[in-house]
């Protein structure tokens, strides 16, 4: 429960820096960025894998790149269905979601790491000394 809070909070505050990568995508506050990371986790977790089986013809000759169109369709979703972040072109919706999965990726590889780390090794030896 912990690590999906922490995942939570880690894709809202991504999603509320991306205006300062992005500025055509805007982010009203911290709330409709937690609102904006719960429904883009359930689109990630239930639609997502759907589009991913049913493009997969695409997605093979493509050699994965659709899936980027992908990315930005589930973050398109979002914005149409909340109205909390918006960005002003189509462009956004492509690198706003492949920035948040950058940022994203690599704290939760950050953490993920010392966690896996810890609970796999335990504490280091101590020596007798």
């Amino acid at each position: 429960m912990l690590k999906w809070l922490l995942a939570w909070a880690i894709n809202a505050g991504v999603l509320l820096l991306l205006p300062y990568i992005l500025p055509a995508v805007q982010v009203k506050d911290f709330t409709s960025a937690l609102i904006a990371a719960l429904v883009l986790g359930l689109l990630n977790a239930i639609v997502r894998p759907i589009l991913m089986v049913l493009t997969l013809p695409i997605t093979v000759i493509t050699l994965g790149l659709f899936l980027l169109v992908i990315n930005g369709l589930m973050f398109w979703l979002v914005e149409l269905w909340l109205g909390h972040c918006r960005s002003h072109r189509l462009q956004p919706h492509h690198l706003g979601s492949e920035c948040r999965l950058a940022a994203q990726g690599r704290l939760k590889h950050r953490h993920g790491a010392a966690s896996l780390r810890d609970a796999t090794h335990g504490a280091p030896p101590t020596t007798g000394r």
